[in-house]
């Protein structure tokens, strides 16, 4: 395994918080009330999504076709997570302060199984989006499962990222799988000309990554933007386990775990742009 040091401003996004409002969720919450309390708690994360600040989530499932603009069952929902906003899971519904959350024992769940019947092919494509307009957040303490992109919606059913800044920390992407490419994460920079900026930022920390599958890259696929640009993406202590890459398609085989394509999907090759970089990963029985 090769080893890297992070670039600064990475290590810089892992401790960064937005000191700003907070909002709650949790199962039992209601979403006409104004989510400024445990109290008075939202039910949705999609009631909180566009509010800024932080928002605090209650153990739990989710599921991304729940909220105000929701579509029951619409397997193209996501949670759209595209302003400067940072959620933390982990909590069991009293917390007063951020340090007294378990992430570990307050399972806080994203799930795709919007059907909630154990059927893949019902699932939602992708869990979590990240557009190419979004602004850098941070998502911490969830388990992220159960999403499915087939059907020529591209890849990363657990988190598609295709632009802004984003930090997940603490989090478990298992059991997430597509037809395509990037099992459970699939990024690609913003394109020029869509995006004031051309290069993404991206940083995982103590994330584990179980069980994705896809064509190529059975966890983590990622892809320079179109044109000009570069992507830079940092993994700190994470763990990579019995992921797979099938070849399927017409592909070649490639990247159990990761794979870091440098061309992007014209062709072409920008010197700056793809950089992984990691620090202290583990990497078992991924094919």
């Amino acid at each position: 395994m090769r080893k890297r040091i992070i670039p600064a401003i990475l290590l810089l996004l892992t401790v960064s918080v937005h000191a700003q409002t907070i909002h709650y969720v949790r199962p039992d919450g209601d979403d006409t009330k104004d989510g400024k309390s445990w109290a008075n708690a939202f039910a949705t994360i999609g009631r909180a999504t566009g509010l800024g600040g932080q928002v605090w989530v209650a153990k739990g499932t989710y599921y991304p076709d729940e909220g105000p603009l929701g579509i029951d069952n619409d397997r193209n929902a996501s949670f759209i997570f595209s302003l400067k906003t940072d959620f933390y899971g982990g909590f069991s519904g009293t917390e007063t302060s951020l340090d007294q959350r378990n992430w570990n024992a307050n399972a806080t769940i994203l799930s795709g199984d919007i059907q909630q019947d154990g059927i893949p092919g019902n699932n939602a494509y992708h869990v979590i989006k990240f557009p190419e307009l979004a602004s850098g957040c941070i998502v911490d303490g969830f388990f992220i499962t159960g999403g499915y992109a087939d059907g020529g919606t591209g890849g990363g059913a657990a988190i598609k990222i295709l632009g802004g800044d984003p930090t997940i920390n603490n989090c478990i992407i298992t059991l997430n799988s597509t037809t395509a490419v990037g099992g459970a994460v699939y990024i690609q920079g913003p394109n020029a000309g869509v995006s004031t900026s051309v290069t993404a930022t991206v940083a995982f920390n103590n994330c584990s990554f179980y069980f994705n599958t896809a064509a190529k890259g059975g966890a983590i696929y990622m892809i320079p933007p179109d044109g000009l640009g570069a992507i830079y993406v940092a993994l700190a202590n994470c763990n990579f386990s019995n992921n797979t890459a099938t070849g399927t398609l017409g592909m070649d085989e490639g990247g159990g775990a990761i794979y870091n394509r440098i061309e992007d999907n014209n062709g072409l090759t920008d010197p700056h742009g793809s950089t992984l970089n990691l620090y202290n990963c583990r990497f078992t029985n991924n094919t």
